[in-house]
């Protein structure tokens, strides 16, 4: 959530339990592949932000972790839509720190209302019908 309220990324999709295959051990003259094949069971977050906020990204990403060693894959998003992409820029934009953030402020401080809740009567309709 803090990415998010940070503004550093736009879209994400979490996925549990994804498996991992790789040989661990280089011997090519093996002939017993199983024995070489490892499995690991890993979370992956895959998530979306602009090209001007990578760096940031990493930074606050290692911070949360509080490590160093995060296994990070940056790659560029080409197959996306021009409205999806104007989306992503928009969400990702760097937050003016003099101005409050939009979970501060309330949405309806500046507004009136549209409507009054007085009941009318059909006497009401009737003055009008015989005055017009």
């Amino acid at each position: 959530m803090g990415l998010f309220k940070k503004t550093l990324i736009s879209d994400v999709n979490n996925f549990v339990d994804v498996h991992r295959w790789y040989k661990n051990d280089i011997d090519y003259g093996s002939t017993n592949v199983n024995a070489q094949m490892k499995k690991q069971t890993k979370k992956r977050l895959v998530g979306l932000t602009s090209d001007d906020r990578v760096a940031e990204l990493i930074e606050e990403s290692i911070d949360l972790q509080n490590r160093e060693n995060l296994d990070i894959l940056i790659w560029q998003l080409s197959a996306a839509g021009s409205e999806y992409k104007t989306w992503n820029a928009l969400q990702t934009e760097e937050l003016d720190q003099n101005q409050p953030k939009f979970d501060e402020v309330d949405p309806f401080a500046n507004s009136t209302a549209i409507s009054s809740e007085k009941v009318s009567k059909m006497q009401d309709f009737q003055k009008v019908t015989a005055a017009g």
